[in-house]
């Protein structure tokens, strides 16, 4: 799918069974182009399984297009992306959930158990400071706000398309595909929840802290740059 930013689409005012064909087209459509692409099996997906992520997407067209991102995920399992959707059921899980939790738990899963701490405080770090500011910044500048090497940024956030827009140009702004993944990572009642809870007023404030630290350094680094002019002249 191409790498766009989708507008929010809570069809009120379209009859259901309206809503239902369009998320039904645009599943058979979206996961044809995924079958050819990775050469699947004819019959896959079946026809149920079209029918239950229809039912799990309707009424947000965002659920639809984010799970078909997951999906088809770069070198990513399509059969197994799918079947983890499927197993988030519309009676237990908010939609919320059903849309995000699948996604970040299969990348958490996928980490080595050692690793897996760091992987969760690695994503917290970088990931906090998209969904919080007011104006995104770019991976180069995440990589000076964090003080890490830009490629440790871009390994973090490469397997995140799904719920990212992430530009091939490294200056242009790293945005959420939708404002509802920053409701999920934000929301005080989802802290229990799941692992992935984002303080937000604790990235607020060390943003700032961040911010000040940066500030300082750069001071410093004037006035020190000022006197050893001042000594060799």
């Amino acid at each position: 799918m191409p790498n766009r930013t989708y507008q929010d689409l809570i069809l009120h005012e379209v009859a259901k069974n309206t809503v239902e064909h369009d998320i039904r087209l645009f599943y058979e459509h979206e996961l044809s182009v995924i079958r050819r692409a990775r050469m699947l099996p004819p019959d896959w997906p079946t026809g149920d399984q079209i029918q239950a992520l229809v039912e799990q997407a309707v009424p947000l067209f965002i659920f639809s297009a984010t799970v078909c991102r997951y999906i088809g995920t770069k070198g990513g399992y399509p059969e197994g992306h799918l079947r983890k959707v499927l197993e988030y059921k519309k009676t237990t899980f908010s939609q919320l959930d059903r849309t995000y939790l699948p996604i970040l738990e299969q990348l958490l899963v996928e980490q080595e158990e050692d690793e897996k701490e760091a992987w969760l405080q690695a994503f917290r770090e970088i990931v906090r400071r998209i969904v919080i500011l007011e104006s995104p910044l770019s991976l180069t500048s995440l990589a000076r706000l964090l003080q890490v090497p830009q490629i440790e940024i871009e390994c973090h956030l490469d397997a995140l398309h799904s719920v990212l827009s992430i530009p091939d140009n490294k200056d242009v702004p790293v945005r959420l595909l939708h404002l509802s993944s920053r409701d999920f990572l934000v929301d005080c009642q989802r802290q229990k929840k799941h692992q992935f809870w984002v303080d937000a007023p604790e990235a607020h404030k060390s943003l700032v802290f961040t911010v000040l630290s940066l500030c300082l350094s750069q001071v410093a680094f004037v006035r020190i740059s000022a006197a050893c002019q001042d000594l060799g002249s």
